[in-house]
């Protein structure tokens, strides 16, 4: 297979890891050897030699989600069945301890001990993100902020704002 140029249409920052959005026809996978990223006067700034996979099938539109713009606890984050690509939660600056990100296949808040089926730390007062390049497929999405790591205790008050993508 022969590579050819690419245009790039757009580099996306949402949660601190850029991901590049490739035009690829309708249904189609298409595969680059490694991306040069260049500023507005075309100036090369950086390559990515990994080999990258760009598809255009992923079954739907990207929808964008938040919480809102006040903090929670938890959150139904998506009621039927989807595949989130990119997921960030920023704490409150006043949370002075480390807390963790859990995502559970449920329709409503998991009972306290209910371990994860995917989790991340989160810093004091700071924000953590996770991409998903191929996508995380769940039948429902809830969301919680835990104090706890490995199993679930829903902190007692609203710390976090969440947001991302999904299908």
């Amino acid at each position: 297979m022969a590579f050819a140029k690419k245009t790039v249409l757009r580099i996306d920052d949402l949660s601190g890891d850029s991901f590049i959005l490739m035009e690829a026809p309708s249904g189609s996978t298409e595969y680059a050897q490694g991306v040069v990223l260049i500023d507005e006067a075309g100036n090369p700034q950086g390559l990515a030699s990994s080999p990258i996979i760009v598809t255009t099938d992923i079954g739907g539109t990207i929808v964008n989600f938040t919480t809102g713009g006040t903090n929670v606890a938890d959150a139904l984050l998506h009621g039927s069945a989807g595949t989130l690509y990119q997921l960030r939660v920023v704490l409150d600056p006043t949370v002075s301890v480390a807390r963790y990100l859990m995502l559970f296949e449920a329709g409503s808040i998991p009972a306290p001990g209910t371990a994860p089926v995917w989790q991340m730390v989160i810093p004091p007062a700071g924000e953590a993100s996770e991409s998903f390049p191929y996508g995380f497929a769940y039948s429902s999405l809830y969301a919680c902020i835990s104090s706890t790591h490995g199993t679930l205790t829903v902190v007692t008050s609203n710390e976090g704002i969440i947001f991302g993508q999904r299908v």
